[in-house]
């Protein structure tokens, strides 16, 4: 991983340092083996390979690159400014994409099982009918777990969107309104040949 990271240093001309408190905390150090024959892939592509393999990620915090733990640069969110007046319609403000890209933005969840145990038999079943009071689904004692994940939070100012969110959530987020402003444009019509 150290050299891995004097390579992209020199490379690229930016300023790298590994979260060594983070990465202390998984038991990574800078001897960690890395191994990818990457060409022709951009700096974000190269790194979300080479990190994937340690389960690492990247952010970027004061112009430098810091390679991180994905629990460490999720808890520091930043603040950033998106001019979205590409994506709006005459007379739109920005408040009108705020839906769309945070439905956009919700990570899908699977339905996990639960446990099942007693008190949590179903309907038509002997002993069913529900859970017993005080009792969750599956038979569980206390409340249903709940996955929370983290969404960006997003202000619109006129044709601006002023988001909260991870370095990696950015990341995302750029992709999000890149997309949208590739799929808004008008397709491009092949040029007719000139009579003569």
């Amino acid at each position: 991983l150290g050299q891995v990271i004097q390579f992209l240093e020199d490379q690229h001309d930016i300023a790298i340092k590994l979260d060594a408190r983070a990465l202390d905390v998984i038991g990574v150090g800078a001897d960690a083996p890395l191994t990818a024959n990457l060409k022709g892939v951009s700096l974000h592509a190269g790194l979300q390979v080479l990190l994937g393999q340690l389960d690492l990620t990247y952010s970027i915090e004061n112009e430098v690159l810091t390679i991180t733990t994905r629990e460490a640069a999720e808890s520091r969110p930043e603040l950033r400014v998106y001019d979205v007046a590409a994506l709006l319609q005459d007379g739109e403000d920005a408040a009108t994409l705020v839906g769309t890209l945070q439905a956009a933005m919700q990570p899908e969840t699977t339905p996990v099982a639960t446990l099942g145990g007693y008190g949590g038999g179903h309907p038509g079943m002997p002993g069913g009918g529900g859970p017993a009071p005080g009792m969750a689904p599956g038979g569980m004692a206390g409340p249903p777990i709940e996955l929370v994940a983290s969404l960006p939070r997003i202000i619109p100012h006129k044709q601006l969107l002023v988001v909260r969110h991870t370095s990696v959530g950015h990341r995302e987020f750029s992709k999000l309104l890149e997309a949208l402003a590739a799929a808004a444009k008008p397709p491009t019509t092949a040029a007719e040949p000139k009579k003569m």
